[in-house]
Order: structure tokens, then sequence, then C-alpha cells
């Protein structure tokens, strides 16, 4: 069998030097409300720099379906405890701003309080994006702010999965990337990844950003185990994502 059919698992962390700098100014953001400035100390990346120059639109999205959020549910940049910016998921919003910035067309399935929306936007000036949220008291309000602010590159279908993905795929929809984060139910995902990998513009190649890792571990095995040139990132942070690229269909390997 051929090399590339071999999976290529990639573990992403910080380097030993960044990660010293995290611990020593981890009082810092835990305590102060406006830790942008501080993570961009920190990494200096291309996307902490566009987290400070919107960091006014983390506040806006609260007042957009706030104060109140769903309980204890987090998002991308905050931890559900308090709305203040959640240094310790830094690096799964640095692979979903990467991912992004690759993309013209992405789809997301469960798009909450729409930080996910807003790191996608700060990667991509030409990105558009097809939002599909069964709950709209968050959504609804996050979008149509982040549609102000960045163009009206946003659709929203308030609609549970499986029924805004049917509908994209009867208007023939296709999309770059795939971000999957609504119902964190194993079996639901594997029915939303069946009807996103028809979507893909690459098909046969498929790429997917899935949160979080751990509701994926028994389906990321499969995936790894039967397809072909896998490539899979999975940050090193709590409550990781994963990043998946695969060709269908599947295959059987020799072990």
């Amino acid at each position: 069998m051929s090399i590339l059919n071999e999976p290529l698992i990639v573990y992403m962390s910080l380097d030993d030097t960044k990660r010293v700098f995290a611990n020593s100014i981890m009082d810092i953001l835990e305590t102060n409300p406006d830790a942008f400035d501080d993570i961009n100390a920190m990494f200096n990346t291309e996307y902490t720099n566009k987290l400070v120059e919107y960091k006014h639109l983390f506040y806006e999205l609260q007042k957009a379906w706030g104060p109140t959020w769903d309980g204890l549910c987090g998002g991308y940049l905050f931890n559900g405890r308090a709305y203040v910016y959640d240094h310790e998921s830094y690096e799964k919003q640095e692979l979903l701003f990467q991912k992004a910035k690759l993309a013209n067309t992405v789809c997301e399935v469960g798009s909450y309080v729409g930080h996910s929306l807003f790191i996608m936007l700060l990667a991509n000036p030409d990105l558009q994006i097809t939002s599909i949220d069964i709950a709209n008291k968050y959504t609804g309000p996050a979008v149509e702010l982040l549609n102000k602010h960045f163009h009206n590159r946003i659709r929203f279908i308030h609609a549970d999965s499986l029924t805004g993905l049917q509908m994209l795929t009867d208007e023939g929809k296709k999309f770059d990337l795939f971000h999957l984060d609504g119902d964190h139910t194993e079996s639901l995902i594997i029915s939303e990844y069946g009807m996103c990998s028809r979507m893909s513009s690459s098909f046969p190649r498929v790429k997917i950003v899935f949160d979080d890792e751990i509701s994926l571990r028994g389906f990321t095995q499969y995936l790894i185990n039967f397809r072909a040139n896998l490539k899979l990132e999975i940050p090193n942070c709590e409550w990781s994502n994963i990043y998946i690229e695969f060709d269908e269909p599947e295959i059987r390997r020799n072990h």
C-alpha cells in the first residue's frame, strides 16, 4: 500500500518557550476582562492581531444576544462561566482561523453565540458562510450584527442540522470546508458528516473541523482506519476541536 494512504496525525502544541511564557501570565489573563492585548503580546499571530483590532465585536455580540447565555455553555472565545476572553482555548481558535483562511465557502452547523463565525470572518475577507442552527435566540442576533460589520457574508438557516443540510443539498450547494459544532451526539454527527461529504467542493476530498474532539473519538478512529490520505490535526488545549481531511470512499487497510 502506498505511503500516501497512511494517516498523518499532527498533535498541535505551543513550543516550550511560549508555554512557559503562557504559564507566567495566566493570572493576568484570568482576572483581566480585556485579555486580547495580552494574548496578542504572547503569540503575535495574524489571528491575534485581528482579534485585537476587532475585539469590540466580542462585547457587541453579548449586547446583541445577551446579557446572559445558555447556562454554563461557553463558545470558542469564552468558557461559559464568565464573559471574558478564554485564553485556554487559543489553540483551537487558531486552528479554525487557519482552516477558514484557506476556504472560500464554509458550511457551519451550530453557531450558538457567533464566536466561531466571528473567527472565520476575521480569517478571510472573501469568505462566504452558511450557518445552520436550531436555536434563533443567540445565533439570529449574532448573525445580524456580524453581517453589518462583514458585508453580509453569512447566510443563516434557522433549522435543525439535517433539515438545513438537506435544503443545501437540494439547492446543489458546494462548500470548501465544514465546521460541525451542533449536537455533540456522535450518531447525529455521523449523519451530518454523511450529508456534508457529498457537498464538498473538492470531492472526493473532504475537509471538516469538528468541535469537540472528545465526542468524536470513536468516529475519528473509524476514519483513520477506513479513509485514504487522511490528515488529522488536534490542538493541545481543553475542549479541543479537531481537523480531519481525507478522501472518500471507504477503504480497507492492510495491517
